[in-house]
């Protein structure tokens, strides 16, 4: 724990490989509590080494706003592109949606690296 944030020591996948170009439940139940204020979450976006890969992405805590957050990868023919961030998404209901824009090959890894509790210092 520091300050106000509980920190996984190792890497907590809550998604591997993600393809869906629909709005798309990720369930965080467990690996958030429910009375944490906040999901940190680590973000993985890449493309195969396929000709003209592109690839966005968008993520929500709210189903009616999955707008992109500006995680882009494209990459030519034969080359691979792979990008990633970290996000403090609000926990609404430890769960996020996400979708993905793959013209050609790739995925989404989606990892909870920690949360924040709703005592202690920031």
């Amino acid at each position: 724990i520091v300050g106000s944030m509980s920190m996984y020591g190792h890497v907590v996948g809550a998604l591997s490989n993600g393809v869906a170009t629909t709005d798309t439940v990720v369930n965080l139940a467990g690996f958030v509590p429910p009375n944490a204020t906040a999901a940190m979450l680590h973000i993985t976006a890449f493309t195969a080494g396929n000709a003209n890969a592109q690839f966005s992405y968008g993520i929500s805590s709210n189903l009616t706003n999955v707008a992109p957050m500006g995680l882009t990868c494209s990459s030519g023919a034969g080359t691979s592109c792979y990008n990633t961030m970290n996000w403090l998404a609000p926990n609404l209901s430890q769960r996020i949606f996400y979708r993905d824009k793959i013209a050609s090959g790739g995925g989404t890894d989606i990892s909870v690296l920690g949360y924040k509790n709703p005592n202690g210092g920031d």
